[in-house]
């Protein structure tokens, strides 16, 4: 998988350099898998090789001042969280009875909804029923928060050609939006098994 999502990040670039996304500007540099790994083991977490390519393509999204959020968005909607701010906010969820203690929040909205990758306690045997790796939509107003995709590369696959088939596109204030029905369809086509695309 880490080859293929290595592509979906490459033609996600590419794509918002396309579209003129002020974004390009502000995707802070990437960081080294084991800082990734040392951060999540300092809290108690097992890393995702997945969640390592990505903060290895670019830690997170920052802006000045004069940015608005819509300038910092990967994707309609959310932007790529710095790994100190995704442990941060991991953190601060941990109470939450809505929230597992594995769930790492790695995009964000700005409101408190989040996209979550699932990872594994240290402390944790591996079981057959765990599924490391899986990501959630977290909705700060839901109670429950479904499994969007199978993985950190899924989502971003889909992400990739969503821009690639012009579901997600500059709108004329300059920001991302997509084609919400469209994006829905897409998204159960190329992500099957997955409960929430087809409810």
């Amino acid at each position: 998988m880490k080859d293929s999502l290595s592509t979906s990040l490459f033609e996600i670039d590419e794509a918002l350099t396309r579209l003129g996304s002020p974004l390009v500007e502000n995707l802070r540099p990437g960081i080294p898998s084991a800082t990734v790994e040392e951060r999540l083991k300092s809290v108690g977490l097992a890393s995702d090789p997945d969640l390592e390519v990505l903060l290895g393509w670019h830690d997170g999204t920052s802006w000045d001042d004069s940015a608005t959020i819509g300038d910092a968005y990967l994707f309609p909607g959310f932007y790529l969280s710095p790994l100190d701010d995704s442990i941060e906010n991991y953190l601060s969820r941990k109470s939450d009875k809505r929230w597992s203690k594995g769930w790492v929040p790695f995009m964000e909205d700005g409101g408190g909804d989040y996209f979550v990758v699932e990872l594994r306690r240290r402390s944790w045997r591996t079981s057959v029923a765990e599924q490391p790796g899986r990501v959630r939509h977290f909705r700060n107003e839901e109670p429950e928060h479904p499994v969007e995709f199978s993985s950190i590369g899924a989502m971003f696959t889909t992400i990739a050609a969503a821009f690639d088939q012009g579901i997600f596109f500059m709108d004329e204030d300059g920001y991302l939006d997509m084609d919400y029905e469209k994006y829905a369809r897409f998204a159960a086509a190329l992500n099957p098994g997955i409960d929430v695309w087809t409810e």
